[in-house]
């Protein structure tokens, strides 16, 4: 029997987590470690920002991926915890899960060692997720992934093309998370998972219009679309055809206008994606307006995921030896 939602047993994680909300690194701290010499003195003071370091094996050194996802995997450890049996943060821990299994079906196809491509964040144990595969008992990953995996792993064989795999897990991960966000029946997580829907289908649809593909650029689209947003395929493919402009345009009448403010037909596409990421992080921040229910936990989750995107665009920025206005003008938006 599914377990009903109701906001009022979130009263106290709410406070809970409306607590943890004070440690989040916003857009003064973001600045701060832009002024940093270089990534390693923005390493060495994360442990300032509240980050438990996680030591290389000489005792000294910081892993800085390892840190990174540390402070992510104990984040969704505790906060599920306070989710009780409603599954609310699967949607966004299936994404993990995704990539698990890309990354064991690509590199089993090459005799590859898949370990250090894993994370620790899904819902399978990634270990679990590599001995799935092996043993072809894809029943125990999420409901559309199971099915796709052995599709995908059959596809990667006949084609030898890695693009298939992604392709069709990324279509059956939506399929999951959107199943997993209306069974919890909380409104805000099922419309934060069209909108992510739709935003990669306007990027995929940007995308191809960049590659000037011609007559390839339909069959591509409708290839890559993913169901269950906003649009059916076939604004997109109208999108092909008369260009970005074109498509800014239509967007306009959409709650996706905010992308015409940050972006016009000469944006590089990194501004675009920037605009896209920032839409979806303002969607999420709604949550910071309820004052107690499942929006609350998720919308804490989607601030440390944004919050550790931010770092490693300023630690892969640094290491580029770029200025920190050019690193800045890459940066996502902040929760707080």
């Amino acid at each position: 029997m599914a377990v009903k939602y109701k906001d009022t047993d979130f009263m106290y994680s709410s406070a809970r987590v409306r607590a943890l909300e004070n440690s989040l690194i916003g857009k003064e701290k973001l600045e701060h470690m832009l002024d940093s010499r270089n990534a390693s003195d923005i390493i060495d003071s994360l442990s300032d920002f509240g980050f438990e370091t996680v030591k290389a094996e000489n005792g000294t050194d910081i892993k800085r991926e390892d840190t990174l996802l540390s402070v992510l995997k104990k984040a969704y450890t505790d906060v599920s915890g306070m989710c009780g049996e409603l599954p609310v943060l699967n949607f966004l821990r299936y994404q993990y899960d995704c990539n698990n299994v890309k990354a064991v079906i690509k590199c089993n196809s090459r005799g590859v060692d898949p370990s250090d491509m894993l994370f620790e964040l899904g819902t399978v144990p990634a270990k679990r997720v590599s001995e799935i595969i092996r043993d072809k008992k894809y029943s125990e990953l999420p409901p559309h992934m199971s099915e796709a995996a052995e599709r995908a792993a059959e596809a990667l064989a006949s084609t030898a093309n890695p693009q298939q795999v992604d392709l069709i897990l990324d279509k059956a991960c939506f399929a999951d998370m959107l199943d997993s966000a209306k069974e919890t029946c909380v409104d805000y997580i099922t419309d934060l998972v069209k909108t992510k829907i739709d935003l990669i289908n306007i990027m995929t649809c940007i995308r191809i219009i960049g590659m000037k593909l011609y007559f390839a650029a339909e069959p591509l689209m409708r290839e890559a679309y993913i169901d269950g947003g906003s649009f059916e395929v076939d604004f997109f493919i109208s999108g092909l055809e008369y260009g970005l402009k074109k498509l800014l345009e239509v967007l306009e009448y959409t709650p996706y206008a905010p992308l015409l403010r940050e972006t016009d037909e000469s944006s590089p596409l990194y501004l675009i994606e920037k605009a896209a990421d920032n839409l979806w992080l303002e969607k999420a921040k709604t949550a910071k307006y309820v004052p107690f229910g499942a929006p609350v936990l998720v919308g804490y989750m989607i601030a440390l995921e944004y919050e550790v995107k931010n770092i490693r665009i300023i630690l892969a920025g640094k290491d580029a030896g770029l200025s920190s206005a050019t690193i800045k003008e890459r940066l996502r938006g902040s929760y707080v």
